[in-house]
């Protein structure tokens, strides 16, 4: 009897290491602003008349997607698809085309390491 005790204990306690690792909190739309700027700024060397307005095209776009996220349903691929062509397009008046096609190089490995992560 202890030891079926010991090991259902067991089993909830690896249970909710793995469900906790997993469902971890989503980062603020602030935190992932400061970590895209963080990353562009190196990444793309973008100049400081590039940086405000990048960094208000990106607080508008995930707070666009928390939006659409709301109420725990996943939102409809071809809306955040829109909503990924509109930052682009706004980027593409700020960005030069050279830190354009990095920025697309970026997102694109970034995108495959997400996807890699899920597999696992």
């Amino acid at each position: 009897m202890n030891k079926r005790i010991v090991w259902l204990i067991c089993f909830l306690f690896i249970g909710s290491l793995t469900t906790f690792a997993q469902g971890g909190q989503r980062r603020t739309v602030e935190e992932r602003v400061k970590m895209t700027m963080d990353t562009l700024k190196v990444n793309l060397k973008l100049e400081d008349a590039q940086v405000k307005p990048t960094e208000t095209i990106f607080t508008d776009y995930y707070k666009e997607m928390d939006a659409l996220r709301e109420g725990g349903t996943r939102p409809d691929r071809t809306v955040m698809e829109a909503k990924m062509n509109d930052r682009d397009e706004k980027l593409k008046k700020v960005l030069n085309a050279d830190q354009f096609t990095q920025y697309k190089a970026w997102e694109k490995a970034r995108m495959e390491r997400m996807r890699a992560a899920r597999g696992q």
